[in-house]
């Protein structure tokens, strides 16, 4: 007996919004812990939350702006007739491993979204969409976050020279042997750590002492270090950013001078990293701050 199959219909669902989110410290995904929330420019007080799928990515499915093309079949035509409705994104850690952050998006969207929002890009944004992966939006570590094993860690407070008032919002990268090596982000206090893997090591012996000779012959020990420079994007003409900065405005900064001292005048210099040690930027007169001009 030969049994026919009679399709009567097809349903399909499609994803009006994709999100995915990048570690810039460890270099890899962040699948759970966070808090996503979308608000759409026309229902500002009605707040969504974006769902984390099996494989990490967060999705919005239920906002009533694109429920109505959620049953769209993906098609290149239904993608070329899609209408759009704007919203922001909102982005906290529940870990507390990562600064919060917003995003602008139109959904529905095709793929996952992008950092990349601006063009032509800024340097900073340039950057940042060369050293995370496609497709995914980068997150930036909260200043007491601890580093790990491998890893390079940087802290560092931030203020305005013209005012004093903390540099919120700065952008600061490091770049190592000629290439980006890390990023980091100043919170509302002007408070930043920069975490990232350990560049490419630099082996010089030492002699010990005695205690820290395992074998107590006095025999030399590794040290491995890095020479690393930073580089500031920090808008000082314009307010701070607010206590959850707008990704495309972040990025969008334009270089500003790093200083080790305001007076007189001096541009903060190459870091000598030590692997294992955590590294604290001072000025050179030895307060807590740099400062950014």
């Amino acid at each position: 007996m030969t049994v026919q199959i009679r399709i009567l219909d097809t349903v399909t669902r499609t994803a009006p919004l994709g999100v995915r989110f990048w570690d810039l410290a460890a270099h890899r995904p962040v699948s759970e812990g966070l808090s996503v929330t979308a608000r759409s420019a026309a229902r500002p007080n009605l707040v969504r939350p974006l769902r984390p799928s099996a494989s990490g990515v967060h999705v919005l499915h239920d906002a009533p702006e694109v429920s109505a093309t959620t049953w769209g079949d993906g098609s290149d035509a239904y993608w070329a007739g899609v209408a759009r409705s704007a919203f922001t994104l909102e982005v906290r850690d529940l870990k507390g491993r990562f600064l919060p952050l917003t995003l602008a998006a139109l959904a529905p969207h095709k793929g996952y979204l992008t950092a990349v929002v601006a063009s032509p890009l800024g340097e900073a944004q340039d950057l940042l969409a060369a050293y995370a992966p496609p497709g995914f939006i980068p997150l930036f570590s909260a200043p007491a976050r601890p580093g790990g094993a491998g890893l390079a860690l940087i802290r560092a407070t931030l203020k305005r020279t013209a005012d004093e008032a903390p540099a919120a919002g700065t952008l600061v990268v490091a770049k190592a042997l000629g290439e980006v090596a890390g990023f980091g982000l100043a919170d509302a206090r002007g408070d930043l750590a920069l975490i990232f893997p350990f560049p490419e090591l630099e082996r010089r012996a030492f002699t010990p002492s005695p205690v820290a000779s395992s074998a107590n012959t006095g025999a030399a020990l590794p040290v491995f270090t890095a020479t690393v420079t930073l580089r500031a994007f920090h808008d000082v003409a314009a307010a701070p950013l607010a206590d959850v900065p707008d990704f495309t405005r972040l990025a969008s900064q334009p270089e500003a001078a790093l200083l080790a001292r305001k007076s007189p005048r001096s541009v903060l210099g190459d870091l000598t990293l030590q692997l294992g040690d955590e590294l604290r930027v001072e000025t050179l007169g030895g307060l807590r701050s740099l400062y950014v001009d």
